[in-house]
């Protein structure tokens, strides 16, 4: 997988520059209910397939992870803030092994165009993935 915008996720209460298969497809699943709940008909997936899509994950290990860190700034016009830095995101490449049922693929593919992580909907965390 490719990151081209910063992506911001955490995983275990702390932000990662090389998240784990299980906490990229978790963000996913996350972001694609809350859409598909706000702005469709329904969650897209229910908690049985959610934990099915999970343990599956279990299995998905990093190979190569060539990340770097990203610092950004942000300004909060509501609060007439100064700029607060934010916690990093990363850019760059992680290779993953292991099985992909349809799925999971489906969900990746979907996460193309809705993107994941943190700040998604300021055009983080757009990825492309390489198979």
């Amino acid at each position: 997988m490719r990151f081209l915008t910063p992506a911001q996720i955490k995983e275990d209460d702390r932000f990662t520059a090389a998240p784990s298969f299980r906490g990229l497809i978790s963000r996913l699943l996350f972001r694609a209910n809350a859409l598909a709940e706000f702005y469709g008909s329904g969650m897209l997936y229910d908690n049985e397939q959610v934990l099915a899509i999970l343990g599956a994950c279990r299995l998905v290990s990093i190979i190569k992870a060539n990340t770097e860190e990203v610092i950004a700034k942000r300004y909060f016009h509501k609060q007439k803030m100064k700029k607060l830095s934010l916690p990093p995101f990363f850019v760059g490449e992680i290779t993953y092994r292991g099985e992909f049922s349809r799925e999971v693929m489906a969900l990746l593919e979907l996460g193309r165009l809705i993107h994941v992580g943190k700040m998604a909907t300021f055009g983080n965390g757009m990825y492309e993935v390489k198979v």
